[in-house]
């Protein structure tokens, strides 16, 4: 294990392992009632925003999905980790009289109970699951800043398989000319085990189930209150992501 024993206190990764299990892990991180609480109020807060400045208002995170859905128009999308929802309400900002018929969202138990029980998104057409999805189909599959947490692909593959969409895009896609490692998120005081890919092997692996990378852009977002490149000082030179990423993929015909 490679690590920094001086960790600057506004860093967001903590070492470098080989394997998840390896990582550094504390915490429920995000299973723990502490982040539902966080998210149920970052979308109460955004609701608010949208209510006093309308199209001005800003969302919680970037997203690459209303310009690429304004071109497309699909009936259908899957957002994987999509949390509270908000994305579908950034879509609604955006797009005027947007139509659209499935909005599911992929995320974990705890998340998906309180959204499902509480009929908050009831006049929305969001619908909730903790697994896999099969036999239905979905034009668009949308993950923003969710894969960097899977311990491994066999689960988001095996979901594009089964929902076989058209076009896929990764907002906040964490890869470069690395192997594949493993580092520790630190939230709060917990630490959450982040994966960080080889991005040429993650595009094989896509462009072994016929999807072809047709965009690819740095991804931009505000962190510890600033835009810039990724707080990554304690990690080797070698390892390290200037900036996230944006990719699309397009199902080849």
């Amino acid at each position: 294990m490679e690590n920094n024993l001086h960790k600057k206190p506004d860093l967001i990764w903590d070492g470098v392992y080989r394997t998840w299990s390896d990582a550094k892990k504390t915490g429920e991180g995000f299973k723990s009632d502490k982040w539902l609480k966080s998210i149920i109020k970052q979308l109460d807060d955004y609701l608010i925003e949208i209510k006093k400045f309308g199209n001005e208002a800003i969302p919680p995170r970037p997203s690459s999905l209303p310009m690429l859905f304004s071109v497309l128009n699909p009936e259908s999308v899957i957002d994987f980790g999509g949390s509270n929802g908000w994305t579908w309400y950034y879509l609604k900002q955006c797009i005027p009289n947007i139509s659209l018929k499935k909005y599911r969202i992929i995320e974990n138990q705890l998340i998906n109970n309180y959204y499902t029980h509480s009929k908050f998104h009831v006049d929305q057409p969001i619908q909730y699951s903790s697994n896999v999805i099969t036999n239905e189909t979905y034009e668009l599959f949308y993950s923003n800043s969710a894969i960097q947490y899977l311990n491994n692909d066999d689960v988001l593959l095996k979901l594009i398989k089964d929902i076989k969409p058209k076009y896929i895009l990764f907002d906040d896609f964490l890869g470069g000319d690395f192997d594949d490692y493993y580092s520790s998120q630190i939230y709060y005081n917990n630490y959450i085990p982040v994966r960080f890919r080889n991005e040429k092997s993650f595009l094989n692996n896509m462009s072994d189930m016929s999807f072809k990378l047709i965009m690819k852009s740095d991804y931009l977002t505000k962190i510890k209150g600033r835009v810039g490149e990724l707080p990554m000082q304690n990690i080797p030179k070698k390892r390290r992501v200037r900036f996230a990423k944006t990719l699309l993929f397009e199902l080849n015909s």
